[in-house]
């Protein structure tokens, strides 16, 4: 039974593996030259052991190009979508920096929330300053 149960779970660990590394990465872009990405990106799936979705990457796209255009960007996403452990942490990574602020507006019941995953996703190889009022 025990041998079973290694075997199972072996088997499980490489089912794992291998649906990791054979996702596609929707940041990966072809160019002229050939094939360019954001490093930031891989890192952040690296780091926090997921995969960013399509949508997610578009999103996170529409939200880069509104900000080099100066541009205001708005958008509404069901719950699941990412919103709160993915998009505005990526949004942070990417824009926050000396010269720009994110700010994240959210109601007050996931105030909390928010705050954890924030302070959470910038406090160990990625570091940032998390600061509520």
């Amino acid at each position: 039974a025990d041998k079973d149960f290694v075997n199972k779970s072996i088997e499980l660990a490489a089912q794992s593996l291998t649906a990791q590394l054979t996702s596609k990465r929707h940041y990966f872009e072809k160019t002229k030259t050939g094939m360019m990405f954001d490093p930031r990106m891989l890192v952040f799936e690296f780091i926090h052991n997921l995969v960013l979705r399509k949508a997610q990457v578009q999103l996170i796209r529409q939200f880069k190009a509104a900000i080099a255009s100066r541009a205001s960007h708005c958008v509404q996403m069901i719950m699941g979508g990412g919103k709160t452990t993915v998009i505005g942490p990526m949004l942070v990574l990417i824009l926050g920096n000396r010269h720009g602020l994110v700010t994240q507006i959210v109601p007050n019941a996931l105030l909390e929330f928010s705050r954890s995953i924030m302070r959470s996703r910038f406090s160990a190889l990625l570091t940032k300053p998390v600061y509520t009022f």
